[in-house]
């Protein structure tokens, strides 16, 4: 099925250049910075639980232990149920969120709606830091999980639409980045005081994320979408470094032509854009997209709405009947199925199943250094992970960077599971500590695999920004999206049940044969799409070549 491609808005012609290009970039480094204050933020909600679930939940505990539940001095206490809902709770609860985003970011726009999210956000971090039961912990988690829900939309929108094409790979991807300062600054918290201490310092940085995000423009172009021409203009000045109108005015009107370009692919597509599209003035016409020039129709006939109902709400089913049909197809389809069990090998292969838990785990291989400071030196590994990945994706593509780092999680967890069987079973039976030699060796093999997980983690992700088809691209991106939450909720929520099963080793070589497995299904599956235009890899999908060098 032949589609009208709707690609970015086209770089504009290049005008001597005035002004350095330090400064022609620094203002959109400080934008996406900004913005990604939002995703440390993301990455307390999802993860505090760790902390709390190191003091909450003891394994060892007897049943008259957990009678007192929230009444003893030393804390709150959680069973192994509560724990494992607890941890997987955010994961759970994020979908919810993001059923309501996009209409709130096209109402709200980026940035207000990024602003506002962190208020909920600092609501969370007060209700665990000052829970009483643990009940009020699984409200804030809740309120913290749906929350992330609504971060997605807004915040990958604003990456994209704020940046310039050459720079948009490469800021966007600094996302992974404060994914993992977040998680570094959590637990090194986390190891220097208690959990309802660190929840309250953490509390902080909502308020501070609201300020700063009060010193960056809106998106231009959703500023383009609501008919603010002259707030699209300011906002490009001082996002293409604090310039004169002049100097952006072939760029404003690339973004004006984009949305003519949308509205004519709605006209092609929908009889009914058409119609309202003669209603409105030429001008605002060439300037709003599809979905704009509807509500503005539908102002202008209030008269109408009501005998026109059924009409609407057979046009709302006719496309939703139709955007259903076009997930179907191959180039929409194929690239879904690909992000989705992506995700569900890297969710099933250990760091997903594992980090809600993660001081009872390393506590279960009797490392030579306290938990808390291991759990930091994770951290950093993740953070060189993310680091790393920036730097080589361009040079190896996503192919071969995918397949490697499978095969080495693999290796890891293989490793760790057979350490685990060797050494920790015999001493944990027997009482013989003589049997924990090595004790380093979990320790390296724990960092090899945060580093190498961490970037294999991004792929998938980046795949959502490019696989995709543009008419389905919105859809099929938060379907995708959607199902990492899900996928995690369900690795974390069944790792407790699996470890009582399995042991500690059989879990890890359960984790080791899922990343097996993503190897060969990566092999056979996964396409080269790095250095390819959008329009190139929905061929790519539609052809079903899958190997690709």
């Amino acid at each position: 099925m032949s589609t009208l491609e709707v690609e970015a808005p086209p770089a504009s012609k290049k005008e001597p250049r005035t002004i350095s290009r330090i400064r022609e970039v620094l203002p959109q480094v400080l934008a996406i910075s900004a913005a990604n204050l939002v995703v440390v933020n993301v990455t307390v909600a999802l993860f505090l639980s760790t902390l709390v679930i190191a003091e909450a939940y003891k394994p060892n505990a007897n049943s008259s232990d957990h009678e007192s539940n929230s009444t003893l001095e030393d804390g709150l206490r959680m069973d192994a149920t509560q724990a494992s809902w607890f941890g997987s709770l955010p994961f759970f609860c994020q979908p919810l969120g993001s059923l309501a985003s996009g209409p709130i970011i096209q109402l709200l726009g980026r940035r207000r709606s990024l602003t506002l999210i962190n208020i909920p956000y600092f609501l969370g971090c007060i209700l665990v830091g000052t829970a009483p039961s643990v009940t009020m912990l699984f409200v804030a988690n809740v309120v913290l999980g749906t929350t992330v829900g609504f971060t997605e939309a807004p915040m990958n929108s604003y990456f994209g639409e704020v940046s310039q094409p050459e720079l948009r790979s490469m800021l966007a991807s600094s996302a992974a980045i404060f994914y993992h300062i977040g998680m570094f600054v959590l637990f090194l918290l986390g190891g220097l005081t208690d959990w309802r201490t660190t929840a309250l310092i953490l509390s902080a940085l909502p308020l501070i994320t609201i300020l700063v995000l009060c010193k960056v423009p809106e998106s231009p172009i959703w500023l383009v979408a609501q008919g603010r021409i002259k707030d699209a203009e300011a906002a490009l000045c001082w996002l293409r470094g604090w310039v004169e109108p002049s100097a952006v005015q072939d760029e404003l009107e690339a973004l004006i032509k984009y949305y003519k370009n949308i509205v004519a692919l709605s006209n092609q597509d929908n009889e009914e854009v058409k119609k309202c599209t003669s209603d409105v003035s030429p001008e605002l016409a060439g300037l709003l997209p599809s979905n704009e020039l509807q509500v503005s129709a539908d102002e202008k006939k209030k008269s109408e709405r009501k005998s026109d109902g059924r009409k609407s709400s057979r046009s709302v089913g006719s496309k939703v009947l139709e955007m259903g049909k076009l997930i179907l197809q191959p180039e929409s389809l194929r690239p879904l199925t690909l992000v989705f069990m992506y995700f569900a090998f890297y969710g099933f292969g250990g760091m997903s199943s594992i980090r809600p838990f993660l001081v009872m785990v390393l506590d279960g291989f009797c490392l030579p250094i306290e938990t808390k400071w291991a759990i930091v030196v994770l951290s950093v590994a993740g953070f060189l992970g993310s680091v790393l990945m920036i730097a080589i994706v361009s040079r190896l593509g996503k192919r071969l960077i995918s397949l490697t780092t499978s095969a080495i999680c693999s290796a890891c967890c293989l490793l760790l599971g057979l350490y685990s069987f060797l050494f920790i079973v015999p001493a944990t039976r027997t009482g013989n500590q003589s049997y924990l030699v090595a004790t380093w060796l979990p320790v390296l093999l724990f960092i090899i695999f945060s580093l190498i997980n961490s970037m294999q983690g991004q792929v998938p992700w980046l795949l959502i920004a490019e696989a995709f088809p543009f008419r389905t691209r919105g859809v099929a991106g938060g379907m995708a999206a959607a199902s990492f939450y899900i996928i995690s909720f369900l690795a974390a929520k069944t790792f407790l049940s699996m470890e009582n099963v399995f042991q500690l080793y059989g879990s890890f070589w359960f984790f080791g044969a899922i990343n097996g497995i993503c190897f060969v299904y990566l092999y056979f599956q996964l396409p080269e799409t790095e250095g390819k235009t959008l329009e190139e890899v929905e061929r790519l999908f539609a052809s079903n070549k899958r190997r690709s060098k």
